[in-house]
Order: C-alpha cells, then structure tokens, then sequence
C-alpha cells in the first residue's frame, strides 16, 4: 500500500483560503494597487478584493506575535457606488510596504493556482510560524455595500483561526485609535480603553480640560457628508457639555446612500469652492465640514457674494502658533516642523517658513508619508491641504513634556495646556472629530472669529481639476510628487504653461485612488488659475 506524506499545517492553511476564496472570486479584469487611501474601485468589486486583504492581514498578525491588525471597510470621500479597504496597523513605513507588495500578488491573482502559488511566497519569504493566533479588528462605513465586505473579512479571519472583533460602524480614525489603544494597552505609552467608548471618553477629557471655564462662540455648524461622521459625532457630543460647544448637524442623512458625499463633504467644498447643499447661512456663521469617513476636516464661512474657506493649510497654521506660544511660555526646548504636500498653497508655506520661521518639510500625500516627515522634528504638524491631518508628538518630546518641572504659574498653566492638546491630538491618524474639537479650543482660547483666523495669511488663487486618462500609471513624478518624470517632456510643457503667468504653479500627479490624474494650479488671481489648469489638461489630452 503507497504511503501518502501528510500535508503540512501550512498546507493544510492555504488549501482551505483558496477553498474558501471561491465564495468571493475575483470578478474584475484591471490590476488594482493598494495605494494611499487602500484599495478603492467600484462596490461590486469589494468583496473579492477584501476577503484576500483579511487574509494577508491574519498573516501579518501573526508574523508580529498577534499584535493586533484592523481592516477599515470605506471608500472615504468618493460616492455611494465606490468601496474600499484598508488596513491600520503600527508597522514601520518599510515593514509595512513588504506588506503592502504582498497584498497586490494577492489580491490580483487571477486563478486558484496563482493564488496557492502566491500564499506559498508570502509564507517562504516571511518565515511565517502557525504557533501565533491573529487577532484582528474590522470596522465599516455607511455604504450599503459595505456590510457584504465586512461578510468576505469575517470568513477569512474564520478561516485563519483569527481572535477577532467587528466594531461595526466606525470613522476610520476611531479604528486607528482602537488598534492603536490595543497596541499600548497596559503600558507607560497607553492612549486609552481600545473601545469606541473609550475614544469618546479620550476626546471629551482633552476637550473639557482645554476649554475649562471657557465656551465656544455661538453654534457650530457642520456638514457631515451625510456619512458615519454624522453617526459618531452624536455620541461624543453626549460626553461633553452643550454650555461648552453648541453644534448643529447638517447633511446627517445616512439612511440614504446616494446623498453620501453627493455635493457636501470636504472634497466637494476644497475643490468646488462652495457651500455644499443643505445649509443656510447667516453672517458670520462658522461652518465645518467632514468627508464620508470621518478623517478630513476643513472650515469655511460665506456672506453674499464671497466664500472662505480654511482648508488644512489653515487649520495646521492655528496648531502651530498655539502649540509655538505654549511652548515658549512653558520654557520647553522643542523643535516644532510642519509637513506639507504639494496641493499645500504657496502662501502658507510662506507664512510657515519666513513670518513664523518654522522648517517646512514636502512629501508625497498619504497619510503614512505625513507622519514619516514628522520624524525630524519633537512636534510635527502634518496636514494636507484636503483637511486630512494631525499633530504627532515624537516619544522623546511626550517624556520631555511629561516629566518637564516648571517653575513658575504661568509654565504650569502652558504646560498643562500642551498635555491636554497632546491628549486631545489624534496620534495616529488624520481625525475629524479630534481636529475640530481642538480648533474649536484654540479659537476659544485666542478669542479669534473664523476672519480673524483666515487673516493670518492670504493665499493664492488655486484650482484643482480632475481629467480621465486612459493609462494613469503612465504619469510618474519626483520631488514629493511635485514634477512629473514620465511622460517625456509633459513637465517641460507645463513648465513653459507656468512660465505665462505671475506667481504661477501647476504640478499633475495620477489619483492614487481614481481613474483619473488631478491638476493643481496656482496664479495671481483665480481666472488665471482656471485657465492654467485648463491649459495643463488640454495639454495631456
């Protein structure tokens, strides 16, 4: 009788992934990358395409002794038709795009035997040992289609014997920030209680310890994009208290998923430049915005005939003269840098740099390229210009703060000031919720108006466009995104186009989550900033 060698237990895994992937079978012709924002491409799409990331997010657990992975189910600020995925994690930028080049194989394997093939790779190039249980978290948006993703990642996690949670509906930031609490739990370096409770409690004693005898100034409005930044900021205004923040909630119809990010949400108010629907406006009216997932924040007010918005350029520059007089009045040696990306407008790189002589550092967008500018400094202001940012204390500036001796009221006063903005502070993402109830503090605490905040700086005429190409990988750039490389000779044209307008810049960069490359142009006023971008567009067609 012919012996049969028994399989191995990593066999023995990989047969029943494969097994269980034909329930989700990959039903799309293109490559998809895992870019900036995850995985993102139409609904329909999804659940193939989340089924093989919960996997690799199971290995990559237990590659790291079970540290605790999340998969966030969101397609951020594109409309109701689109989805996505995207892991948060606290691997280092490098480990992390091992991953990531691990993920694309797999997701894009186009038969079982290239899948199997794949999963063996990933096993023999990372040493990978089935003596570590996964743990994994998982959390969606509003979307309808999210919650057949979230079906697709509870069977991998089934299938890899994952410890697992399903948070159910979450922004993307609260994830981070749960993954993130379970990262430090029981350490020096704990954030707080890994539960959704646990975040709103976090924001509400940084908040309530800022605005201590203080009040914000009349209502605050804010358009929720009608998505789960509407559902969450509910709650947390529960924990704090109204005679502190007054706030009235616009576009909070997440019942119905055609209006999710539909002419409302912070991508629309950035690059429309106008109010999105569903509000009415009174002088002086301070108005927020979120976009369908809860990460990105900008300002705006509007009169009669005119719009301002303060974008993320402007929220990082309020951050950063605060944070600079605490810091000064408390007699801290902390080096504060702020983190810009090319869409950051020429004017405030210009405030930052010469009236507040601050290090300005560009890096390409994203927000794991955010936080690795962060690393030169103790304070790191990184936002993009979209709204989507944070402020990350460096571990030897949190040591300074926390164990600093002051000598006098005045320092004790500044000092207790940095813990609470440090407390309140996202540290590991860009986060709506958080960013406003800090903007909210230091609005109060300067005793500024949104015009006395928006006249810190003037910025630049800009217009953004967004033109469908056939083949946006073709367009490669350099300089933190800023020039192109590829095509030959497209950034000499644009460079020549530049060249014909005062205080002219235009930079094109492929979407790294859209069919589509994006046109940013900046000149003297914004009729010229119009016609520059269109000039750039017409140019690439």
């Amino acid at each position: 009788m012919e012996n049969v060698s028994p399989i191995s237990p990593v066999e023995a895994l990989v047969s029943s992934i494969v097994r269980e992937s034909d329930k989700y079978p990959r039903n799309y012709s293109h490559p998809v990358t895992y870019g900036v924002g995850g995985f993102r491409t139409r609904a329909e799409y999804v659940p193939s395409i989340a089924f093989r990331t919960a996997v690799v997010a199971c290995l990559c657990s237990m590659k790291h002794q079970g540290d605790v992975v999340g998969i966030m189910v969101t397609a951020s600020h594109n409309l109701y038709r689109d989805n996505g995925v995207k892991i948060t994690n606290t691997l280092s930028e490098a480990v992390a795009s091992k991953w990531n080049s691990f993920l694309n194989q797999i997701v894009n394997a186009d038969s079982a035997d290239e899948l199997t093939m794949c999963l063996y790779r990933l096993f023999e190039k990372t040493g990978i040992e089935l003596n570590t249980m996964p743990h994994t978290v998982v959390a969606r948006d509003t979307r309808p289609s999210s919650p057949q993703c979230v079906d697709a990642i509870l069977d991998a996690f089934k299938v890899c014997k994952a410890a697992y949670e399903d948070f159910g509906l979450l922004t993307t930031p609260q994830l981070h920030y749960i993954v993130k609490a379970y990262h430090t739990l029981d350490t020096p370096e704990s954030i707080g209680t890994p539960t959704e409770r646990g975040y709103y409690e976090k924001l509400a004693r940084g908040f309530l310890s800022m605005m201590e005898g203080r009040a914000s100034r009349g209502t605050l409005y804010i358009d929720a994009a009608n998505g789960v930044g509407a559902l969450k900021l509910k709650p947390l205004l529960a924990f704090l208290d109204e005679d502190v923040l007054q706030v009235k909630i616009i576009n909070d119809s997440v019942d119905n998923p055609e209006r999710l990010n539909y002419q409302c949400g912070t991508d629309f108010v950035k690059t429309q430049q106008k109010p999105p629907i569903g509000i009415q406006f009174s002088k002086h009216q301070r108005c927020a915005c979120f976009d369908g997932d809860g990460d990105r924040l900008v300002y705006f007010s509007c009169g009669i005939r005119c719009f301002h918005l303060l974008d993320g350029d402007k929220i990082a520059a309020l951050f950063t003269i605060f944070l600079l007089d605490l810091i000064r009045a408390a007699g801290l040696e902390l080096k504060i840098g702020v983190v810009q990306t090319a869409y950051a407008n020429g004017s405030s790189t210009t405030f930052f740099q010469k009236s507040l002589k601050v290090p300005v550092v560009f890096v390409s967008p994203g927000p794991k390229n955010l936080q690795q500018g962060c690393q030169a400094y103790d304070i790191g202001v990184c936002f993009e210009a979209n709204g989507h940012g944070t402020v990350i204390f460096s571990p030897s500036a949190r040591a300074t703060i926390m164990n600093y001796e002051v000598s006098s009221p005045a320092q004790f006063s500044a000092l207790r000031m940095i813990k609470n903005f440090m407390a309140l502070a996202n540290q590991s993402s860009g986060d709506a919720l958080a960013n406003m109830l800090l903007v909210e503090a230091v609005l109060c605490h300067k005793n500024w108006t949104l015009k006395e905040w928006n006249q810190l700086y003037t910025e630049l005429p800009n217009f953004l466009i967004r033109c469908e190409v056939n083949d946006p990988s073709k367009f490669t750039t350099m300089d933190a995104e800023r020039r192109l490389v590829t095509p030959e000779g497209m950034q000499a044209k644009v460079d020549a186009l530049v060249a014909k307008y005062t205080n002219g810049r235009a930079f094109v960069r492929s979407s790294a989550t859209e069919e589509a490359v994006r046109v940013y142009a900046e000149a003297s006023t914004r009729a010229e900033a119009e016609d520059l971008a269109l000039h750039i567009a017409d140019a690439i067609h």
